[in-house]
């Protein structure tokens, strides 16, 4: 099982929690008395993620300590309903939540939630603030807010771009269609727009600015009709097809959209512009001119730390810090991952798991960080590491094992089938490489690591035994591996849980290859987690879940389903139902249903029925070697090329796209280079694309519209 990583296009296990809890009438009460005295600023960011959650907690206490004078500005947390985000740590004073108002099907587009919570703070707090700063959540204050405010007689606070990325156009030149289509949808000439220097390439280029930070008056509406300009230019189809194919063009439509609404709307002598070292981007303090560099980052007002959400201790590396400020800002994010007293959660590409025991601690699942450090790491690194334990030997779960000082005295514990998971990866070394470039996009290889997983002690059924005075259990329960195990810590009632639960519907059956995965094993684990009666359940990923009772109904819930479907496709074997039947039929009812943003409902009815039936599926045909390029020579007299690409092209315009899809592999099964039909496969795979919301299938869709444009290129 596998983490995702990139925060906007790496998407994540939804995973079942408390929802925020909005402290609604306070947010509304500007509108009551219009003619009440505005106070002067407040701060905005949005969240969308766990990480993002974490960036925004650690970034709040920051102002709040080193912040000076503004050190209590009130602060609006614009919230992703639909991510299921728990924000718990963010309730502190003088924060509020509000939801992003966002259509569902624009939120999957590269910042398209951050353009829609900022609308969305403005509306709210056009009658309230003067003054609204904006910022990202990878930010760190170290002193007062002030200078981001914009001063007397201007309108904005801004940050010019700090690399042009390809998007960004020189004055000299007309604007190419992307920006063309952007000052037609804000009424302005290209020849009228100002001319910036990139802050970090010091190059010139037509007005552009950087979205990380910035400071607006909500009156003058530039949120809202940046919202408008990004959602139009978002539903236009041939616009996009055309000019926003490549990565950063998708990227930065948002900072290119807002570029042009404010271009249009302001003259240069109201745009106020953030000082050079008030706002620092210490990732890209090694391309930064020298003149413009920072020697510590304590320099700095704000300090960004662009580490693609990935949560890890690299801010710590990008500038010298003063001892200190190194000490808060570990045991901040740390105070952030302590789940109950003395238990702690890291997630990288799993979560990593710590247990304060009496003269040391227990570690689960150490996994990569992607750095070579971890926060928890670096919190413990004065404590004796007292055991090693592993879920399941799954390599996201123990890739991390450099990180930590286990010495060859270490207690490591697993159950005895490790050695089959272990070695599955590098037994099938090839296929498994390209299915799984394939299914995680290409952000998660297996690797050979340098501490290899090696074993001091294996059980079958169960290990018990007092660990530096932690009683501990581990009960083999087999579910997505053959030797996942279930780890309790019964004086906490905390239980690691390993990959056997998650806020998506359970992945039993992975297109990227895996040994069997068996509905019963699944059911028999959830019942046994049901058994122990936790009261804190940590998952191989995602947040956590607390309480008895929601562990209790989120677990039953998740059982449920994975018995309703196993016994869907029981009944339909015993009928007699071809397996497409069974696909189509078996949808779980409203009260079960899980996001499919891992596993799919269609995926497990397909593994199981391979699982239970074989591969003879009662069609002679099927006893027979007869491949698919043989059945089209056959017909294609009575049925050519053209005749199926024009029936292919009618299906997709009715938005058929998988019938659509079958007619090109069965033309390109016969003539592999056939450009109409590499052209409407791609239409016909975008058109899915926009329809999925999960993970593995998104990147399973782009590697093949990957690798018809290098056919198209040939």
């Amino acid at each position: 099982m596998i983490l995702e990583v990139a925060m906007e296009f790496k998407k994540t296990i939804i995973i079942i929690c408390a929802l925020v809890v909005l402290s609604g009438p306070s947010l509304y009460a500007h509108k009551e008395n219009p003619m009440k005295e505005k106070k002067e600023k407040a701060l905005v960011l949005y969240v969308t993620h766990p990480i993002t959650v974490k960036n925004a907690a650690l970034f709040i206490r920051s102002i709040r300590t080193f912040a000076e004078e503004m050190k209590d500005i009130p602060v609006y947390v614009m919230v992703d309903e639909l991510a299921g985000l728990d924000t718990g740590s963010l309730a502190l004073p003088g924060v509020t939540f509000h939801p992003i108002d966002i259509a569902p099907e624009l939120r999957g587009f590269p910042f398209s939630r951050k353009v829609h919570a900022c609308a969305t703070a403005e509306t709210l707090l056009a009658g309230e603030y003067e003054t609204l700063i904006y910022s990202d959540t990878e930010m760190l204050a170290f002193h007062s807010l002030e200078p981001f405010l914009p001063r007397a007689g201007k309108r904005v606070k801004l940050q010019p771009v700090m690399l042009l990325n390809t998007v960004g156009e020189s004055p000299d030149s007309a604007p190419d269609g992307f920006w063309q289509a952007l000052y037609d949808d804000v009424g302005v000439s290209f020849r009228d727009v100002p001319v910036i220097r990139a802050f970090v390439e010091e190059k010139e280029a037509r007005f552009y600015i950087n979205c990380e930070i910035m400071a607006v008056r909500p009156e003058d509406g530039l949120f809202q009709a940046w919202k408008e300009v990004f959602v139009k230019r978002l539903n236009d189809r041939e616009y996009r097809e055309r000019y926003v194919r490549d990565q950063l063009h998708m990227i930065f439509l948002h900072q290119a959209a807002l570029s042009a609404v404010i271009a249009a709307r302001l003259s240069s002598d109201e745009m106020d512009w953030i000082a050079p070292g008030t706002f620092y981007p210490a990732h890209l303090h090694e391309r930064m001119p020298s003149a413009k560099r920072i020697e510590r980052m304590e320099q700095a007002a704000l300090v960004g730390y662009d580490l693609q959400n990935s949560g890890n201790p690299g801010i710590l590396d990008l500038l010298p810090l003063e001892e200190s400020t190194g000490n808060w800002i570990i045991n901040t994010v740390c105070s952030l991952l302590e789940e109950i007293p003395g238990v702690y959660r890291e997630e990288g590409e799993c979560n990593t798991v710590v247990v304060e025991t009496d003269h040391g601690y227990i570690l689960v699942d150490p996994s990569s960080t992607g750095h070579d450090r971890s926060w928890l790491a670096l919190k413990f690194r004065d404590r004796k590491l007292q055991a090693l334990l592993f879920t399941h030997a799954h390599q996201d779960h123990y890739t991390g094992l450099p990180l930590w000082p286990v010495q060859s005295a270490t207690p490591v514990i697993i159950q005895r089938e490790w050695k089959k998971t272990y070695d599955y990866p590098f037994r099938f070394e090839s296929f498994y490489n390209r299915r799984n470039k394939a299914f995680t996009g290409g952000q998660w290889m297996p690797r050979k690591i340098e501490s290899p997983l090696d074993p001091t002690e294996t059980f079958i059924d169960e290990w018990k035994g007092t660990i530096d005075g932690m009683d501990v259990a581990l009960f083999h329960a087999p579910a997505e591996t053959e030797d996942a195990s279930l780890i309790w810590f019964p004086r906490k009632r905390v239980l690691v849980a390993g990959d056997c639960f998650s806020g998506s519907f359970p992945m039993l059956g992975t297109p990227r290859g895996s040994t069997p995965r068996y509905a019963d094993d699944y059911i028999s684990a959830l019942n046994s987690i049901l058994s122990l009666d936790p009261v804190l359940m940590i998952p191989g990923h995602g947040v956590p879940l607390h309480g008895n009772r929601a562990i209790r109904d989120g677990i039953t819930r998740y059982r449920d389903a994975v018995d309703f479907v196993n016994e869907a496709v029981i009944a339909g074997l015993n009928e007699g139902k071809e397996l497409s039947a069974l696909i189509a039929e078996t949808t779980l009812p409203e009260s079960l249903r899980f996001p499919e943003v891992f596993g799919k409902v269609s995926w497990a009815v397909r593994a199981l029925y391979y699982n239970y039936a074989g591969w003879y599926d009662e069609d002679p045909l099927s006893l027979l070697d007869v491949p698919l390029k043989t059945i089209y020579r056959d017909i294609r007299d009575i049925c050519p090329p053209e005749a199926l690409l024009k029936k292919g092209e009618a299906l997709l315009s009715e938005g058929n796209a998988a019938s659509a899809l079958s007619i090109t592999q069965l033309i390109l099964t016969d003539d592999s280079s056939n450009r109409e039909a590499l052209l409407l496969r791609k239409k016909a795979l975008r058109l899915l694309l926009s329809a999925t919301e999960n993970w593995g299938e998104a990147n399973l869709i782009k590697s093949e519209i990957g690798r018809i444009d290098g056919k198209l290129e040939e």
